[in-house]
């Protein structure tokens, strides 16, 4: 079998997150899937388990954050890519929101946590898309939740709900 070449896909925090399609890694080898059981008892250094993680993410604030560490620690050895749905399709499917896209990609190349960031993300995932981005899956939006526990099983991984802060709450007034 011939060798194949695996650079690390760099990960720093002295820069933020690249944007998906802006990527630099020239990774080769390839990326089996792998089982909740085999990713929970590790994977070397250079071969991260490759997390995905989507939301909307306006105004950015402390849940959404507290949500991106329980993605990128559900792993002993994580790689996180955050998908971030378009204005098209957030105004479409759960309504307007305070940020435009482009700021709440931006919001989210600078949260320590992410890896790289997807823009343009689907609403509903596929095969074909987690495929393209070599990612394995895990869902948190409720709403989407069971779809994904049917059609995808074997890379769904629930997350703790945290509702202590929502963006709703963020632009309430307080007395």
């Amino acid at each position: 079998m011939a060798e194949v070449s695996h650079s690390p896909c760099p990960n720093t925090l002295t820069a933020p997150a690249p944007f998906a399609d802006e990527t630099n890694c020239q990774c080769q080898a390839p990326h089996e899937k792998l089982t909740i059981a085999q990713a929970r008892l590790g994977t070397p250094a250079d071969r991260p388990v490759r997390v995905y993680a989507d939301g909307i993410f306006d105004l950015f604030h402390s849940g959404h954050a507290r949500a991106l560490m329980q993605a990128k620690t559900l792993f002993p050895n994580s790689y996180l890519l955050v998908g971030v749905c378009s204005d098209d399709l957030t105004h479409k499917f759960k309504g307007f929101t305070v940020m435009n896209e482009a700021e709440r990609y931006e919001a989210l190349r600078h949260c320590r946590y992410v890896d790289e960031v997807i823009r343009d993300a689907p609403w509903t995932l596929t095969p074909e898309f987690l495929e393209k981005h070599k990612g394995c899956s895990f869902q948190r939006r409720e709403q989407k939740a069971s779809q994904h526990r049917t059609s995808l099983p074997e890379l769904f991984v629930t997350m703790m709900f945290m509702p202590d802060v929502t963006s709703r709450e963020v632009i309430q007034p307080r007395n």
